[in-house]
């Protein structure tokens, strides 16, 4: 007889609790330093920039900046500004990759438990850039888990149009690609590198660069999903879903 015993699997509501909120703390810690990073990006672009403006031939330094930055002096390498910045934005989409790998799975197996999967291919959730949050989130963490698979792909060009599906790992490539593409514009001319993680974070949240950080609008997104997916799959879970969640509002 086994010395171990196997845990009752938790019924499907329970299961997506569970995931959001004991896990709130490291999403938001890492929410939190992705945006941080961003932040730090943007400001290693912007300098590197003036920098860049400041040392132009005489007839394009007229340019006019606004709110210049104070510190050009200590930074007149812009190759190490633009090191800066690359390593800031591959540490934004990292973390930002943690927190949309966690919300997925959370809404993908709240999904496959309660409604069919031709619905839930459909996707839930507001539409962002004319795709539903499931179907974005999707996507993007594919994108996280094959992106380098694509890159070794010979059936995959640039651009990707012309591909040609001869395997299920290429089909699914396209698919996922097609969604990146209408959703982000990425991938219409170029090679996709690195999956946009930071950028859908962002745009989940959609006060990033204009509001102070806050973890729970993005949360409240991911928890308005999952009540459209419960409503639909068994209305009669909802109530126990808001009251789990009810001391948490605000």
């Amino acid at each position: 007889m086994s010395a171990f015993a196997r845990m009752a699997k938790p019924p499907p509501v329970e299961q997506f609790v569970g995931v959001m909120r004991y896990n709130r703390s490291p999403l938001e810690e890492f929410y939190n330093s992705a945006m941080e990073a961003a932040d730090r990006r943007n400001q290693a672009m912007r300098l590197m920039i003036y920098t860049e403006i400041a040392g132009a031939p005489a007839n394009i330094t007229g340019i006019e900046w606004v709110d210049a930055p104070n510190n050009v002096v200590n930074y007149p390498d812009t190759e190490q500004l633009r090191l800066e910045a690359y390593v800031e934005d591959k540490r934004a989409d990292l973390l930002a990759a943690l927190v949309l790998l966690t919300a997925d799975n959370a809404l993908q197996r709240l999904g496959r438990a309660l409604v069919d999967r031709p619905r839930l291919r459909q996707g839930f959730g507001p539409i962002l850039k004319s795709v539903p949050l499931t179907t974005l989130l999707r996507a993007t963490t594919n994108c996280v888990r094959h992106v380098d698979e694509w890159d070794e792909n010979p059936n995959l060009h640039v651009g990707y149009e012309g591909s040609s599906a001869t395997d299920r790992a290429t089909t699914q490539a396209l698919e996922t690609i097609a969604v990146l593409k209408e959703a982000l514009g990425v991938g219409r001319h170029e090679r996709i590198h690195q999956a946009p993680s930071f950028t859908v974070l962002a745009l989940i949240d959609g006060k990033f660069g204009t509001d102070p950080p806050d973890y729970r609008r993005f949360e409240r997104a991911i928890l308005s999903t999952a009540r459209e997916i419960i409503s639909e799959g068994n209305p009669s879970l909802l109530p126990p879903f808001d009251m789990q969640f009810e001391r948490d509002r605000v």
